[in-house]
């Protein structure tokens, strides 16, 4: 299966892709930058139907407490545009990604340069969602 995670953020947005019959590995894609739903979506569809995508992975920012607050609401405000992409979305318990990314993600490989935290939480995310 082809499965896209996605870090929303206001401005930002890290994404990450799996294709388990090809490869088998969680990489870090280009993070989005938008400030329009309209853009958003549109960049995300254009990723989905270039990687032929099968699902979209969205990380959920709950509140320590688990409740929801306003990111969340913009979060699922967004998600709710992706509908219309018609590729299963299914939510993931974003709350510890930014922190729990592996050290190994932190440094991009050989070049100590620091790997963008919205990747890394992406990959974080859809690590979450293969582990559950």
């Amino acid at each position: 299966m082809r499965i896209l995670s996605l870090d929303i953020g206001t401005k930002r947005t890290g994404v990450a892709y799996i294709d388990e019959e090809e490869i088998g590995i969680v990489m870090p894609l280009e993070t989005i930058s938008s400030t329009t739903e309209k853009d958003f979506v549109e960049q995300v569809r254009s990723l989905a139907l270039k990687k032929r995508v099968q699902k979209l992975i969205v990380g959920l920012p709950y509140l320590p407490g688990g409740e929801e607050g306003a990111q969340a609401k913009f979060v699922r405000e967004r998600a709710k545009a992706l509908e219309a992409l018609g590729t299963p979305l299914l939510f993931v318990d974003e709350r510890y990604s930014s922190r729990t990314s592996s050290p190994a993600l932190s440094k991009k490989a050989g070049s100590g340069e620091s790997l963008d935290p919205n990747k890394q939480a992406a990959i974080a995310i859809l690590e979450a969602f293969l582990s559950s």
